[in-house]
């Protein structure tokens, strides 16, 4: 009966946010049609509608998952100090800030958890999505409206450079502190195939990719700073599915910043933070090995 109850909660949690989008969806396309007649253009008040949109659909979806599917998604601050965390809030303060967002990739629900931590009181997030995206309903068409970074994802060095030249068409098209690539530097979703396939010397992580995060830090202000997020999910079973039905109680997200001009290389950046990463992990779960995590 508790599965039922799951899946129902889930498939509900599928069509409010479907629906969500839906409703945000219309003034997006004729604030894009705006944009297209001014030849990709756009005023400082359409910049402001679509802010006010984006951030009216992200409050509705984490009010409904926070209240509906019962996902405690819970955001820890970095101290002042050397170590530690601050008492934990529902989301971070950002605001005012050149940020780089830099994350590891578990699941699909990663993008809606750090949109509910981030967005309230910080920039809107566009994410690098996959080109084959685009053609989804709903999704899709988001995703193009707000300009979001499309990749190719290919093993070609044409592939490659493509996807290079659109981060950093994205990366240099930033013109404010109201929005904020984040990079989910693993490049995929972790899965126990991945991680066998990948040899990787993390427990709970795949090796970072440096060529993205290397394109937005180029193209970021020297005042920037990099948010480095840590995300975990409290339960041995993981699924974007099984966090909209309510099976994954809490998520915690750690949150370490640095100063760009402390990046002088980015490779051993990404090899340090990866392995400080997978030690905070390992430290608040309680399965002792990665493969035991269902991922999907």
């Amino acid at each position: 009966m508790k599965t039922l109850l799951s899946h129902l909660r889930a498939g509900l949690s599928v069509v409010v946010l479907a629906g969500n989008l839906i409703v945000w969806l219309t003034p997006l396309m004729l604030l894009a049609l705006l944009r297209w007649a001014a030849r990709g253009r756009s005023s400082a008040i359409e910049e402001r509608l679509i802010q006010a949109c984006y951030r009216n659909a992200v409050a509705i979806n984490s009010w409904w998952l926070r209240h509906v599917s019962g996902i405690r998604m819970v955001a820890h601050p970095p101290l002042p100090g050397p170590a530690g965390s601050a008492p934990p809030l529902d989301h971070f303060d950002l605001r005012g800030q050149h940020v780089v967002l830099l994350a590891n990739h578990r699941t699909w629900f990663d993008i809606p958890l750090l949109q509910a931590l981030t967005v309230p009181a910080g920039p809107i997030l566009k994410f690098v999505v996959k080109r084959e995206l685009a053609w989804v309903p709903i999704v899709g068409w988001v995703c193009l409206v707000l300009r979001f970074p499309l990749m190719r994802r290919g093993g070609t060095t044409e592939a490659r450079t493509a996807d290079l030249h659109a981060v950093s068409k994205a990366a240099q098209d930033r013109q404010s502190t109201q929005d904020a690539l984040i990079i989910f530097a693993e490049g995929t979703r972790i899965t126990d195939t991945k991680h066998a396939a990948a040899k990787s010397p993390y427990r709970h992580l795949l090796p970072p990719k440096a060529g993205g995060f290397r394109t937005v830090l180029r193209h970021s202000p020297a005042e920037a700073v990099i948010c480095d997020m840590t995300v975990i999910y409290r339960a041995t079973e993981v699924s974007f599915w099984r966090c909209l039905g309510g099976r994954v109680p809490q998520v915690d997200v750690y949150l370490r910043q640095r100063a760009l001009a402390d990046v002088t290389d980015v490779r051993e950046f990404l090899r340090t933070t990866w392995g400080e990463k997978d030690v905070l992990i390992t430290e608040h779960l309680d399965v002792p090995d990665p493969t035991q995590l269902a991922t999907s």
